[in-house]
């Protein structure tokens, strides 16, 4: 009967249909003993020797679109020649890209970041990302395997929550402790935070009270000459006169002067911290 040799009835296209050629893939194996039939392979290779279940003649490696049996197709398989006896799931398989998390040898890196696991603080995170510090855009400030934008509330790893961190992506490589974060802002007071105490004067204006009290703001209720001490518990002279408060009739009183009974020139002749010339009546 006529026939014509096509990829469909003449596998190998050497003339002979495959109803009638006992080689259909031309590789030098027999279609009998061959486990893939339709795929040259002389090798005969199969690595998870499953043709129990595709069944003989669809087994080899070479026909096998997933080699180990895993659950994971061939090409989108990272491990594709990886452990045997496991199938990738959510709890076996973070990332699914074949590779067995409980194996380290076999996959270092679980949810696929690009930070191995022995240093990644989000070991089974947020997938579909790669960490970085460098960008743009940068991803991962502190490279410790939290994704900045959902799931690393500290992103510069100092110990101060973002919420609550004035310099959240400040220095790398310290700790915050009252030491050196005095008003725990979570900027390091020696290089990146202007204003330890947070009273609202920079520490090159605060000069007395650089580290004072802390919760407050400077202002002119509060701190009548701006130094940033607070008048109510730190400041022993609330207009600055160099007159003492306890002994200043005048205490919040005119400020940009000094009190001097001696002179030249006089200031306040009874020393009593008001400004004779304005305010001493």
């Amino acid at each position: 009967m006529p026939w014509t040799s096509t990829p469909g009835n003449d596998n190998d296209g050497d003339g002979c249909s495959n109803a009638e050629d006992d080689d259909d893939d031309s590789d030098g194996v027999i279609d009998v003993d061959d486990n893939c039939i339709f795929v040259a392979n002389p090798d005969q290779l199969d690595y998870d020797n499953d043709s129990a279940i595709l069944g003989i003649g669809f087994s080899g490696d070479a026909c096998d679109d997933d080699d180990d049996n895993d659950g994971v197709l061939d090409i989108t398989d990272l491990c594709h020649f990886g452990n045997l006896g496991w199938t990738s799931n959510t709890f076996t398989d973070h990332d699914g890209d074949g590779c067995q998390d409980s194996d380290q040898t076999e996959d270092s890196d679980d949810d696929n970041d690009g930070v191995e696991d022995s240093i990644d603080d989000c070991q089974l995170g947020d997938i579909n990302w790669i960490s970085d510090d460098v960008g743009p855009p940068i991803t991962d400030y502190d490279s410790d395997g939290c994704k900045d934008a959902t799931e690393d509330p500290d992103d510069d790893n100092d110990t101060v929550p973002d919420v609550n961190d004035n310099c959240q992506t400040g220095e790398l490589g310290w700790t915050s402790t009252p030491a050196n974060d005095y008003d725990t802002d979570g900027c390091r007071d020696l290089t990146e935070d202007p204003d330890d105490d947070n009273d609202g004067i920079d520490d090159v204006d605060d000069l007395l009270c650089q580290k004072g009290d802390l919760g407050w703001i400077s202002g002119p209720v509060t701190d009548h000459d701006s130094d940033g001490c607070r008048d109510a518990g730190e400041d022993l002279d609330d207009d600055n006169d160099t007159k003492p408060d306890i002994g200043d009739d005048c205490r919040i009183g005119e400020l940009g002067w000094i009190s001097d009974s001696v002179g030249p020139p006089i200031t306040d002749y009874d020393n009593d911290g008001c400004r004779d010339a304005t305010e001493d009546l």
